[in-house]
């Protein structure tokens, strides 16, 4: 258990047949004073990233620390693998209704913290939404989808290009969904902090 913190979860909440993850505040209110945070997980993984003290630790001591200082962290499964295409971002529209419709956040804008993968799918949301996004946090974030695909980094090359109708372009989609093409002026405006790993092998420093 997390000390001033609860954790349920459940499946077709928030879209049909999808898992969700919600870690709230202790004693929690829900009415609608207190901004909301959306969790992106990373590839291969799904929303239970956000309490898996066995492989993601640190990810869950961050999250945990957020639902204690006060804010309702909801992670969503997105679609799976998706890697920031236009399904995550469906599904991330769908999560934000839920969390300030049925958990009770505040209306208007979320925060977004996603890791490695999680983190390619807030930034294109952002982009895609500027007015409903507070901030980004990213951890080890992917930052440039054609540098993942074009080195088949982790081994990742054939999911990417399955998230895009089987094969990832990046002159077709990088203008849109890479935030290494976009960067200049995509994010324009939105708060965003985000962490890399030196010695990471799939979302490499210089990226």
């Amino acid at each position: 258990p997390l000390t001033g913190a609860a954790t349920t979860c459940g499946t077709g909440a928030y879209y049909t047949a999808e898992g969700h993850l919600i870690m709230l505040p202790k004693r929690w209110l829900g009415d609608g004073t207190v901004r909301g945070v959306l969790f992106m997980h990373g590839a291969t993984g799904n929303e239970t990233q956000m309490v898996d003290n066995t492989n993601f630790p640190g990810l869950r001591s961050i999250l945990a620390a957020v639902a204690m200082a006060g804010y309702p962290v909801l992670g969503v499964y997105a679609g799976g693998d998706t890697w920031g295409n236009a399904t995550a971002q469906a599904r991330m529209d769908d999560a934000k209704t839920y969390l300030q419709g049925t958990v009770g956040a505040k209306s208007g804008t979320v925060a977004i913290i996603g890791g490695s993968m999680g983190g390619l799918a807030a930034q294109n949301w952002a982009k895609a939404n500027p007015a409903s996004t507070a901030c980004i946090v990213g951890l080890v974030p992917v930052s440039d989808l054609n540098d993942i695909k074009t080195a088949n980094r982790g081994g990742l090359a054939a999911s990417v290009n399955a998230a895009y109708g089987g094969s990832y372009v990046e002159a077709t989609h990088g203008a849109t969904y890479n935030p290494h093409t976009y960067a200049a002026t995509g994010l324009a405006g939105i708060p965003y902090k985000a962490w890399y790993g030196a010695s990471d092998a799939i979302v490499i420093p210089s990226t």
